[in-house]
């Protein structure tokens, strides 16, 4: 179990979160955290603190309603990521070119499955300011809103979706291991002080994984979306504490170190 638990490399708390959800023996935590701690893969993919600017953005009112898109390039092939604002749960296909017409190809395959959102965000790059792209915002009926060119930041949201897929890739390549795998059992683990997953934030439900699982937890049950706007608002409020700690020591240990 602890290998299953294990095998996408989501890291000692994405695995905690992920095994609570579903089992329990005495000491599992101590378990776990000893056998996550020790994997090469993830100790290699540990996450390095950037001095990024914090961005407040409103949180939708449901599902697939505000929906952002970018592109991204790993070991020769391109990629389209398509990431849902309200559960956090990413869609991500592999192109065979970055053509308008594919890149609008991939992204009718999406709202096909979760319907088409009230708003997409985008940057500027050519996919998404070409006379295709524009005729199909127009037929879809959606609104496009596309980042700064001078502040792409702006769509945070889908930079950090880019960044935890790329990672879930390299961790997959290098364990030699399902991508697909890895995109599902990250879509069911819960998400950090939200309490719950991807999956169940998107569909009401959670989907079934490698894991042994009760089957009354597979059954639908909506999360109501007072519960998880009221669990992300808390998130960021932790998160803007947390960014604002950390830059005031930063400006504190640089006033220090001019000073001397």
């Amino acid at each position: 179990m602890i290998k299953r638990i294990h095998c996408s490399h989501l890291g000692v708390e994405g695995c905690l979160r992920l095994a609570r959800k579903a089992l329990y023996w005495p000491n599992m935590n101590t378990a776990v955290r000893d056998f996550v701690s020790t994997c090469d893969i993830c100790n290699s993919f540990q996450p390095k603190q950037q001095q990024e600017p914090l961005l407040p953005q409103k949180i939708p009112d449901r599902p697939w309603s505000q929906v952002g898109v970018d592109l991204f390039e790993l070991q020769g092939t391109h990629y389209v990521i398509a990431v849902d604002y309200y559960s956090n749960f990413f869609e991500v296909d592999k192109l065979q070119d970055t053509c308008s017409t594919t890149v609008i190809h991939k992204l009718k395959g999406y709202f096909a499955r979760h319907g088409i959102p009230d708003e997409l965000r985008s940057d500027n790059g050519p996919q998404f300011t070409s006379k295709e792209f524009a005729r199909f915002v127009h037929e879809s009926q959606f609104k496009h809103t596309t980042s700064s060119s001078h502040y792409p930041q702006s769509n945070g949201k889908v930079e950090n979706s880019v960044k935890l897929c790329k990672a879930l890739m390299k961790k997959a390549i290098r364990a030699k291991s399902d991508i697909y795998l890895a995109l599902l059992d990250f879509r069911n683990t819960p998400t950090e002080k939200i309490h719950s997953s991807p999956a169940q934030r998107l569909f009401g439900r959670r989907t079934k994984t490698q894991l042994s699982m009760s089957k009354k937890l597979l059954i639908p049950e909506t999360v109501p979306p007072g519960e998880v706007k009221g669990n992300l608002h808390k998130s960021k409020e932790s998160q803007a504490k947390f960014f604002h700690q950390r830059q005031n020591n930063y400006h504190l240990l640089s006033q220090e170190t001019q000073s001397k």
